[in-house]
C-alpha cells in the first residue's frame, strides 16, 4: 500500500487538507462530517496508515496541529 510508505506527518497533512476541503465542522462536538462517502473512505485509509506507523497520541497530535493550520489558512483567504 502506497500510504504505508508515507511519513506520519505527511499523512496528517493530507488528512488536514481533506478535512478543510471535504468536510463540515459539527459545532456541537468539534467533529467533522465528510460530504461524500469517498472523502470519508479516504480519511479512514489515511488514518489507518498513520496509526500503523506511529504512536496513536503522537499521530493525533500531528493531525490536530495540521488541521488547525489548514483551517486557519482557509480563514485568511
Amino acid at each position: 500500500n502506497l500510504l504505508d510508505h508515507l511519513r506520519p506527518l505527511t499523512l496528517a497533512q493530507l488528512i488536514a487538507e481533506l478535512i478543510a476541503d471535504e468536510a463540515d465542522e459539527d459545532g456541537d462536538f468539534g467533529e467533522f462530517n465528510f460530504r461524500t462517502e469517498a472523502a470519508k473512505n479516504a480519511y479512514a485509509d489515511l488514518l489507518a496508515a498513520g496509526l500503523r506507523n506511529c504512536d496513536d497520541t503522537e499521530f493525533f497530535d500531528m493531525i490536530e496541529t495540521a488541521v488547525d493550520f489548514e483551517l486557519g489558512r482557509q480563514e485568511t483567504n
